[in-house]
């Protein structure tokens, strides 16, 4: 016997139809919700998206004006190298802009790593449902953070 709530819900589900994949049409729209909230799906969803987004995300990562957000330094500009992580190889055009990232010493840590992580990965594992094989190693990240703090790793 099914309850009531179930049944609702696979109604719902059987009218609502399946979920679109996000299309580079969608782009637009979540940079935007990059740039507006933190934690949002749409770094995943530029997964699906793959290589068009990429020049999107760049910028995102070049603007340096984008606010602070619920105590997090730049989110817009972390979720955009989250996203560049998840694309992994076909994002290889950021890899100059992800770089000096990383290398610039002013820039905030969570972007840092976040960019650090992108550099080092080979994209999301579907087959796997795994996070990304290859990232930096925790003694890399743990590097970074010690020059931010102006200790030596």
């Amino acid at each position: 016997m099914t309850s009531p709530i179930l049944a609702g819900v696979l109604l719902a589900a059987r009218v609502a139809g399946p979920v679109p994949s996000p299309a580079p049409a969608d782009v637009p729209r979540l940079i935007e919700q990059i740039k507006t909230s933190y934690g949002s799906n749409a770094v995943h969803a530029f997964q699906h998206i793959g290589q068009p987004a990429v020049p999107a995300l760049i910028e995102v990562l070049l603007d340096r004006t984008l606010p602070d957000r619920d105590n997090v330094k730049q989110p817009a500009r972390y979720q955009a190298a989250s996203a560049l992580m998840y694309i992994g190889p076909p994002a290889r055009e950021a890899v100059p802009t992800l770089l000096a990232i990383v290398r610039d010493r002013e820039e905030t840590e969570g972007v840092r790593w976040s960019a650090a992580s992108a550099l080092g990965s080979d994209g999301y594992n579907t087959s796997r449902r795994s996070r990304p094989r290859w990232g930096w190693s925790s003694s890399a990240q743990r590097s970074i953070s010690a020059r931010n703090n102006g200790s030596v790793a």
